[in-house]
């Protein structure tokens, strides 16, 4: 997950010529969880979509990120 936000972000900052200052987040964590896990202290997550309450059962425990979305912003 981590390498693959890093080649997005590579690839945006490429072609809008700045970083991407957010992460819009929508799973089944907390975006401050998601946050920890992908380990970018300058790339803020935010809430996409509030975390849904039903429906997200899963075996791999509460930090799943098989249904994740997500998209960067920030260019000015």
């Amino acid at each position: 997950m981590q390498r693959s936000i890093a080649v997005a972000a590579a690839f945006f900052e490429d072609k809008l010529m700045a970083r991407p200052r957010e992460l819009h987040f929508a799973g089944n964590t907390s975006a401050a969880e998601f946050a920890r896990i992908v380990g970018d202290p300058e790339l803020t997550v935010t809430d996409l979509a509030p975390r849904p309450t039903t429906g997200v059962g899963t075996t791999l425990g509460s930090i799943s990120i098989a249904g994740i979305a997500g998209a960067l912003a920030g260019a000015a």
